[in-house]
């Protein structure tokens, strides 16, 4: 770790600054270091690290089930570090979630009094039993042991794949439920009933948009080899997901009248149009046979899925969300900092832990 943090000073650097503005913030409260108001409660770390994050780090649960649940043999090599990036990124979702309350050190007050009615309290706590199902699928793949309860895990990773995955379905929904409150604040072009279901769609896309990511990455720094075999697959995948939300998306809104408000908002059309086109370009390209069988076009397409959906998330929380008369929302830039601190930070373990756990040839 000392050596890791040697060579790479620059990220140590602005991991610490980042340190020190989340102690800041746990300090002197969430107004020192937001932009945040009653006309906007929820803003850049709500729609960036925790919106959007839970859906980049979905693709572990969707690997898992798909080789553990549907035999799907072809993607094995890729649960290893499918699973410790989902691990690291949902534990930083959790955190950016802490992050984001007001009193995140009276957060064990909602085992004495839970509001069961709230939507918030399913949210919170489907992330921490989806973290710990996730810690219970990392450990049997990365601590081989024969005695104690990593020997048992091992033997019911199968039910605890279920589990995580059942709970995972609830949990991306539940993200979208927490907007469905709000159908005269957010523009018609994002707001929709379907927002449970259309959130868990595009976060099966963008978890597997991010494991070929991460695979096409791990190759050129020379960690692991391209597994053209599996990440194909993957794109097919991904190719069909995203055409289904897409339809979906495309027809939910014509039925609401929604593209008519198109025309109230040039900043929040572009964006519509930008990020309809990110996820369309990238559904084509996946349905190409060709671009699935080349990493470069394939890792692409991958990333397209992936800002399209992050696009979405910051279109539902931010671009198409209308404050109150006069009121306006810009992130502050301690905000701003504390955001890129969540994104800089699991990247920064996931290659440090990555080199160490899982390594791996590189293609000849």
């Amino acid at each position: 770790m000392k050596n890791y943090l040697n060579e790479h000073k620059v990220v140590s650097a602005l991991l610490l600054l980042g340190l020190a503005v989340v102690f800041y913030r746990l300090f002197w409260g969430l107004g020192a270091v937001s932009a945040l108001s009653d006309s906007q409660p929820w803003g850049l770390i709500k729609a960036l690290n925790i919106l959007s994050g839970a859906a980049l780090a979905a693709g572990s649960f969707v690997v898992a089930a798909a080789v553990y649940v549907f035999g799907m043999k072809r993607l094995g090599p890729v649960v290893r570090p499918a699973l410790l990036m989902g691990f690291i990124g949902h534990t930083f979702v959790l955190a950016a979630l802490l992050y984001d309350v007001g009193r995140p050190i009276d957060v064990w007050r909602i085992i004495i009094d839970p509001q069961l009615t709230s939507v918030m309290l399913l949210t919170f706590a489907c992330e921490a039993v989806y973290t710990t199902a996730v810690i219970a699928e990392v450990l049997p793949e990365f601590w081989k042991t024969d005695n104690g309860i990593v020997k048992f895990l091992h033997g019911a990773k199968g039910p605890i794949v279920v589990i995580s995955a059942t709970v995972a379905v609830i949990y991306q929904s539940t993200l979208g439920s927490l907007y469905l409150v709000s159908p005269h604040r957010i523009d018609a072009l994002w707001y929709t009933r379907l927002l449970p279901p259309m959130f868990f769609i595009s976060a099966i896309a963008a978890g597997l948009g991010m494991v070929v990511i991460e695979a096409y990455l791990s190759d050129r720094a020379g960690r692991r080899a391209f597994n053209k075999e599996a990440m194909k697959q993957i794109g097919g995948i991904m190719a069909v997901v995203l055409a289904i939300y897409i339809v979906i998306r495309v027809v939910d809104i014509a039925v609401r009248g929604g593209f008519s408000s198109m025309g109230q908002s040039p900043f929040a059309a572009v964006w519509f149009i930008a990020e309809m086109c990110a996820g369309l370009i990238a559904c084509l390209m996946l349905l190409t046979k060709g671009v699935r069988e080349k990493a470069t076009s394939l890792a692409a397409a991958s990333a397209l899925a992936a800002l399209s959906v992050v696009m979405n998330r910051l279109g539902v929380a931010i671009v198409g969300w209308e404050n109150y008369a006069g009121m306006s929302y810009i992130p502050s830039l301690l905000e701003i900092y504390a955001s890129f601190f969540f994104v800089l930070a699991p990247v920064a373990i996931y290659a440090f832990a990555s080199k160490a756990l899982i390594g791996g040839p590189k293609a000849a």
